[in-house]
């Protein structure tokens, strides 16, 4: 292959904080979305957007994404 090993040679961090994630090699570090409040929030924007009208965006910044720190992420190697 390409001869780099995780995490010492490149970190991997996947969205979504799947089952799988720690039982990989290495455990992987996911980003796990509040995808519940995120349905909720695109629910009330659809709901709001028909009753005016209006088209506005929708962002969810509460709960924010919580970072799940496993094996293959590791701090950047100190440059020479």
């Amino acid at each position: 292959r390409l001869g780099l090993s995780v995490p010492e040679d490149l970190s991997v961090v996947a969205i979504h904080d799947a089952w799988t994630a720690e039982h990989t090699w290495p455990p992987l570090t996911t980003v796990r979305m509040p995808l519940r409040e995120v349905g909720a929030t695109a629910l009330r924007a659809v709901v709001e957007n028909l009753a005016s009208g209006a088209r506005a965006d929708a962002v969810v910044t509460d709960p924010a994404p919580n970072l799940v720190e496993r094996a293959s992420t590791a701090e950047p190697r100190k440059k020479n």
